[in-house]
């Protein structure tokens, strides 16, 4: 899911004044914080759906 989220480009098409709003709310936490949240949401709603986060793909050997 890092990876995942690592790899994801930005979406330039979100307002300036949504991304204000997201900052506003957000903007007490740490990084460490945010990302601890964003990962307790995602295990939960994993947990909600009973669907497995996804495994790790193992690369291929050339």
């Amino acid at each position: 899911m890092a990876k995942k989220i690592f790899k994801t480009r930005p979406n330039h098409d979100v307002s300036q004044d949504f991304k204000a709003q997201i900052k506003t709310i957000f903007h007490h936490l740490t990084k460490e914080e945010l990302v601890d949240k964003i990962l307790a949401n995602y295990l939960a709603q994993m947990a909600s759906t009973k669907t497995k986060p996804e495994a790790p793909k193992k690369k291929k050997k050339k």
